[in-house]
């Protein structure tokens, strides 16, 4: 867990990468993203989970539970020794001023942050200064509006899929309601032994 600024300076010099969301529950796209970009771009990728959220009330699940959550999906990847996950008391999610004051300290200290994504990340409300930095996007499909985005970010930017790229917390949320979710088996495990996502819809 990254608690503090100190933490994420001292991993410098290196290219990170943050990754935002609720991760309500975070599934094996998530963790495509960032094997991804690990293993081709950068050295270091921070998951940055929000604790609350003006959308999505009604449906989070505790913060602590998707931690956890996080924890356990990333412990089983092969790049686990370079994920990390930021505390939210720290840093609460990447589209705010205080996200962006960070990754501007960052880079003054060694460390070049970059931002890891879905290409719905675009359709959201967002700081206009974290298009400054490096994005890197995983695409659901060949119809997304290449150009527009190129136009807002002006740092470099990566387009790219994985297998997993259509998975949406959405869709598993409906699917645990049906017990046909695809997740790994220690988060179905977590899911069934907490009760969770018991009485939530969308």
């Amino acid at each position: 867990m990254i608690n503090n600024f100190d933490e994420l300076k001292s991993l410098a010099p290196c290219k990170i990468g943050f990754l935002g969301g609720s991760f309500n529950p975070v599934h094996s796209g998530h963790i495509a993203l960032v094997e991804h970009v690990l293993e081709k771009y950068l050295n270091y990728a921070v998951f940055c989970p929000h604790s609350l959220h003006p959308d999505k009330k009604s449906i989070l699940i505790p913060i602590y539970h998707r931690i956890n959550m996080i924890s356990i999906l990333a412990k089983h990847s092969a790049c686990s020794d370079r994920i990390f996950i930021v505390n939210p008391a720290f840093i609460e999610g990447t589209y705010n001023s205080s996200f962006v004051n960070l990754c501007l300290a960052l880079k003054d200290n060694g460390v070049w942050p970059s931002i890891i994504c879905g290409i719905d990340c675009f359709s959201r409300a967002s700081h206009p200064e974290i298009f400054q930095f490096d994005h890197y996007v995983g695409i659901r499909n060949a119809s997304f509006e290449e150009e527009k985005i190129r136009q807002r970010v002006t740092g470099n930017i990566v387009f790219f899929e994985t297998q997993f790229t259509t998975l949406s917390s959405t869709g598993i949320r409906a699917g645990i309601a049906l017990n046909s979710h695809e997740l790994h088996q220690e988060i179905k495990k977590y899911i069934a032994d907490n009760s969770l996502f018991q009485n939530i819809e969308g």
